[in-house]
């Protein structure tokens, strides 16, 4: 069913572009960089929901290294 979504969306922003074009007098490129940053952002989201980056606090660390000491 996602597919299907997905698919739907991704056609009106190409006829989205296509009419970009057409009424604004925009390059054909519009939509297709469109396209582009929305697909970067889907696969940078789902990298960043998949390899969680920890950031170790530097008084947390000392003190673990403290307490094992």
């Amino acid at each position: 069913m996602a597919i299907i979504v997905v698919g739907l969306f991704l056609a009106s922003l190409l006829v989205g572009g296509d009419q970009l074009q057409s009424v604004m007098h925009l390059p054909s490129a519009v939509g297709l960089v469109l396209e582009g940053t929305l697909l970067f952002f889907v696969l940078g989201s789902d990298f960043l929901a998949r390899y969680r980056i920890k950031f170790d606090h530097p008084i947390k660390r000392a003190a673990s290294k403290e307490q094992g000491a």
